[in-house]
């Protein structure tokens, strides 16, 4: 079998399904169509391309991926699983879970470092919803803030620990629980903890053989570095404890081959080369978030048109989003 009639086949096979949940909702075409755009497009390439099987409008490499996505959802799998796992940041994630759970040392704090919209979020939560240990996953807001009694009891809460009026011994029976259960904690936007927090995680490493991983901004992680007073001086004692080298891809924002990944997984795989002009906007106006936003733009945009989806249609809505149109480029 050609690989032409082998992606037909598996398209026609996914067409099939999808129809099936419709027909199981009581769904019209209409309403299925605008309850799961994000997966069939509109009405018109729902019922009229798609249902009726119209081959030489449907480009397998544009509809592939996301009927593949559509049935992901309905089998009761993550839809979005499949971009993620191809992502670079979520996989250096997954490389630095794994390597947490090997070291018998006091190694076992890891950083993943990178500007907002760079997916630091969504690669610590995949990694927590896809592996069997089941680490605990907390995230950090701004009432942390050098905090020792939300902190305390975010973690007790988070290992199932007993809370108590007292912030010390909160955090002790946290320490007493991980000291029985050495469990691997997921901590998001961790600078949002400041200092205390890192003067923590440095004690639960010390004291427990439990592993973190940290997600944080650069400019905490530079502040970590080069913060010169004492409670700084302190903290800095988890940098002998984090996993060397850091890497530092994501402090400026995604990447050539972020771009690449994303839209190779979006059913773009032209995107790389027609996004590499924009890439320092891309940037400075929230990266993946950015180029989600512009692609449910271009996506409606294009069924409207009635035309393809491509990385030329959607870098032209990244545009329109930051405010400048191609006159304005010139």
């Amino acid at each position: 079998m050609t690989e032409v009639s082998s992606n037909q086949a598996e398209l026609d096979r996914l067409i099939g399904r999808a129809e099936q949940h419709r027909v199981a909702l009581g769904l019209t075409h209409s309403q299925f169509a605008s309850r799961y755009a994000q997966f069939v497009g509109s009405h018109k390439s729902w019922e009229f391309r798609l249902l009726a099987r119209k081959w030489d409008e449907l480009k397998p490499e544009t509809w592939l991926p996301k009927m593949r996505r559509f049935s992901l959802a309905l089998d009761g799998t993550a839809q979005d699983k499949e971009i993620l796992a191809s992502l670079p940041i979520v996989k250096h994630a997954e490389y630095l879970y794994q390597v947490l759970q090997s070291r018998t040392n006091d190694r076992r704090c890891a950083m993943l470092i990178g500007m907002h919209g760079t997916g630091k979020t969504m690669a610590l939560r995949h990694v927590s919803r896809d592996q069997k240990s089941a680490p605990v996953f907390l995230s950090a807001n701004e009432t942390w803030k050098d905090s020792r009694m939300r902190i305390a009891t975010a973690l007790a809460q988070g290992v199932n620990a007993s809370v108590s009026g007292s912030a010390s011994q909160t955090f002790q029976n946290s320490l007493e629980v991980l000291k029985g259960t050495p469990l691997t904690i997921l901590i998001d936007e961790a600078h949002e903890g400041g200092v205390l927090l890192m003067k923590l995680v440095k004690t639960i490493i010390n004291e427990t053989g439990a592993r973190v991983m940290l997600s944080i901004y650069p400019t905490a992680w530079t502040r970590l570095l080069n913060g010169a007073n004492d409670a700084y001086a302190e903290a800095q004692q988890l940098l002998r404890r984090t996993l060397r080298p850091v890497k530092n891809d994501w402090t400026c924002g995604i990447q050539d081959k972020d771009l690449e990944a994303w839209g190779r997984a979006m059913g773009l795989p032209g995107l790389k080369v027609a996004a590499a002009p924009i890439l320092g906007r891309i940037r400075k106006h929230g990266n993946f978030s950015l180029l989600d936003d512009a692609y449910e733009r271009s996506r409606l945009l294009a069924d409207d048109r009635d035309e393809e989806l491509t990385a030329g249609l959607l870098c032209d809505q990244v545009n329109e989003l930051c405010g400048v149109n191609r006159e304005g480029e010139r």
